[in-house]
């Protein structure tokens, strides 16, 4: 059980976050709220912002979000294209075991 580990078939941010943002807007996604640690992750979670204080496409201290990067890459493998997503984009799943003879 479970989702296999492959390469991410889509590594752009911007697409990721769309599709996280469109299965929660549409409540295809739900999480439990005794998920606190990454709950926090989901409240801090934010953009930098430029000298005009407006957001710009860097997420603030990016390297310490996982549960956010392990977020996007479960559901862009969750289903169709999310918002922004196109098929182009998308690329073959890798079967790492698709070679062994046995």
């Amino acid at each position: 059980a479970g989702l296999p580990v492959t390469v991410p078939p889509v590594k752009e941010v911007e697409i990721g976050l769309d599709r996280v943002q469109e299965l929660f807007r549409t409540r295809n996604i739900y999480i439990f709220e005794d998920l606190a640690h990454y709950l926090e992750e989901k409240r801090t979670y934010s953009r930098v912002l430029d000298e005009a204080g407006q957001p710009t496409e860097e997420i603030e201290d990016k390297a310490s979000f996982h549960f956010m990067d392990a977020e996007r890459y479960a559901f862009i493998l969750l289903g169709s294209p999310g918002a922004g997503e196109t098929k182009s984009k998308m690329v073959k799943p890798v079967d790492p075991l698709e070679d062994l003879e046995y």
